[in-house]
């Protein structure tokens, strides 16, 4: 019977165009999340990050290829156009594609970069005010910024800098204006991380938001309590955790089951791995080892196991490449479903 009322439960959810859901059962939450329910608030600040962390999701640590990319320093900046608001500091110019100048060596921006007229998700011109450090994470590695509290009415840009070729600080290297390098009155060239209604036109921002972070709002989770399971919904309105009568599960296949849970031996045990870099447990925020999880991860096993047949049939590119609501509307793909069941 319990499995029976799991099944319908859902099949409601399939049937529902809304937002992520969570039901509440017999003393547990479930909360289920299709593929395109990533959230919308992970990026990295330049494309440049990408090859470091996907070789970070295949070592399992930091690679070396991380050094010349290291940030040693950020500041990140929010925009608002209140100008009663004696926080709001600088007027700024928030440009996708930014080169990087040794501001110490005597380095700027050309002028003329003041006077580029705005074109929507390349430039982008407000007032900026600098966030509070509470209000982000930032890894200084991987250039993977969180912003906690992102309001999608508002725009997003950074200035920061990463080492030069030597050890000392004087060459390092500066992408845009930071604060304590500008006059009260100076206009700040920064790097524009986000604008509102981001669409995949805006190909470098787009590219930049993460797509495989998936939060269901439980802060502190007790992994005693709490499973993560993932589904495939069949055409015939059944629910599975495997494709294909393939040997794995899929929580095996999308990259998050690689170690025995009980026994800590690198030996997948068709069960969520409770590790870092699978979830932050203090956020409640679930992280596949691939960019596109639904689809080169699902790319990517199969032509592993030599099942390139399977392809097409699986994978879901248009989560990557397509509007929220174009992929909600692809039903012959939103087949997929992350099932978070949290005891109460």
């Amino acid at each position: 019977m319990k499995h029976i009322i799991i099944a319908l439960l859902l099949l409601l959810v399939i049937s529902c165009s809304d937002n992520p859901t969570t039901v509440h059962f017999n003393n547990v939450n479930r909360t289920y999340l299709h593929a395109y329910d990533f959230a919308r608030n992970f990026f990295i600040i330049d494309t440049s990050y990408k090859s470091v962390i996907e070789e970070y999701y295949k070592l399992g640590y930091i690679p070396q290829a991380v050094a010349p990319l290291r940030i040693k320093e950020i500041e990140v900046w929010e925009s608002n156009n209140n100008f009663n608001d004696s926080s709001v500091t600088f007027i700024g110019i928030a440009f996708a594609d930014l080169e990087t100048k040794k501001y110490l060596m005597g380095e700027r921006y050309n002028e003329s970069l003041l006077h580029i007229p705005p074109t929507s998700g390349i430039v982008e011109m407000s007032n900026f005010v600098k966030l509070d450090s509470s209000k982000y994470t930032i890894d200084y590695n991987l250039g993977i910024l969180h912003l906690k509290e992102l309001k999608y009415d508002r725009y997003y840009a950074v200035s920061y800098r990463v080492d030069g070729a030597t050890k000392v600080s004087d060459d390092d290297e500066y992408y845009g204006t930071m604060s304590n390098l500008a006059n009260p009155k100076d206009t700040l060239i920064l790097k524009l991380i986000y604008r509102p209604n981001l669409l995949p036109a805006y190909r470098t921002l787009w590219q930049r938001q993460l797509k495989n972070y998936y939060s269901f709002d439980t802060k502190d989770i007790d992994v005693n309590k709490t499973d993560v399971k993932m589904y495939y919904i069949k055409h015939i309105n059944d629910t599975t955790d495997v494709l294909d009568s393939l040997p794995d599960k899929l929580v095996t296949i999308l990259g998050v089951d690689r170690l025995n849970n009980s026994t800590g031996n690198p030996v997948p045990d068709g069960k969520f791995d409770w590790y870092h870099p699978n979830f932050y447990k203090e956020e409640g925020i679930i992280i596949f080892p691939s960019l596109q999880p639904f689809n080169e991860g699902l790319k990517s096993y199969f032509q592993k196991i030599n099942r390139n047949d399977l392809i097409e049939k699986y994978i879901f590119p248009e989560v990557y490449y397509n509007t929220y609501e174009e992929a909600r509307s692809n039903t012959a793909k939103d087949r997929f479903l992350i099932v978070i069941e949290t005891e109460k």
